[in-house]
C-alpha cells in the first residue's frame, strides 16, 4: 500500500520541531512529543488508527479543539516481523486555562494506553524511560 510522502514529511517536521525547537514552539503556545513503538505486521494499522482516535477524543475532553490537535505517524524500522513506529503529536494551547502540562501528560498517557491495547509496546530501542515508567 503507497501512503505517499506527505506524512513523512510531517513527521520529520515535528522531529525537528521537538527535538531542536521546542523552547521556540512553547513561545506559540505548542506542547509537542513523540514516542516510539513497535508491534507485528497484523497491527500496525490498527495501532495507527486506535491511538490517532484516542489522543483525538482524550484531547478533546482536556478542552482542544480538532484545529488545535496534529497527529503523525512514522515507520523507522522494518522487521520480517513487525515495525517501529513513531508516534508524533502536537497540541496547541493558546488562549486555554488550566494546567497545559497536566493535560498534555492525561492525553500522553491515554496515547500509550492505546498503544498497549492495540497489541504494541511503549518502547522499541529508546528504553520506558524516567516519565514512562
Amino acid at each position: 500500500m503507497a501512503g505517499g510522502a506527505e506524512n513523512g514529511l510531517r513527521g520529520y517536521l515535528l522531529t525537528f520541531l521537538i527535538a531542536y525547537t521546542r523552547d521556540f514552539a512553547q513561545q506559540y503556545y505548542v506542547a509537542a512529543e513523540s514516542f516510539e513503538t513497535s508491534c507485528p505486521w497484523s497491527n500496525v494499522s490498527t495501532l495507527c488508527s486506535r491511538t490517532k482516535q484516542r489522543i483525538m477524543d482524550e484531547a478533546r475532553k482536556e478542552g482542544f479543539s480538532d484545529d488545535k490537535i496534529w497527529i503523525s505517524f512514522r515507520v523507522t524500522q522494518l522487521y520480517e516481523t513487525g515495525a517501529a513506529i513513531y508516534v508524533y503529536f502536537a497540541l496547541a494551547h493558546k488562549g486555554m486555562e488550566g494546567n497545559i502540562i497536566k493535560k498534555y501528560e492525561i492525553v500522553e498517557d491515554a496515547a500509550r494506553d492505546e498503544v498497549m491495547n492495540a497489541g504494541g509496546c511503549i518502547s522499541h530501542h529508546h528504553g520506558v524511560g524516567k516519565i514512562r515508567k
